[in-house]
């Protein structure tokens, strides 16, 4: 049996851009410094590796995952969204 949901409940739940943060852009130079590889990275943070790859590839991350990230990598948020150097 499919589970209906309304549109209100699907937007509540949904992501929206409002959700999520501009590219990591210093994701893989930070995991990078703390010699960590994707898979570690991903176990320390309760993320999947995929989630490591895809976001390191550039892809927008919601603010909860931003949250993990830093703390598993013990920065601030903000250093993980700090454009690389020399961009």
């Amino acid at each position: 049996m499919r589970c209906m949901r309304t549109k209100s409940e699907l937007v509540s739940r949904g992501s929206s851009k409002l959700d999520r943060v501009p590219r990591l852009e210093r994701l893989r130079q930070v995991r990078l410094r703390r010699a960590l590889s994707q898979r570690e990275l991903a176990r320390a943070a309760g993320l999947s590796p995929d989630t490591i790859r895809r976001l390191e590839g550039r892809a927008e991350a919601h603010f909860e995952t931003l949250r993990k990230l830093a703390r598993a990598l013990d920065v601030e948020p903000a250093e993980l969204m700090a454009p690389e150097p020399g961009s």
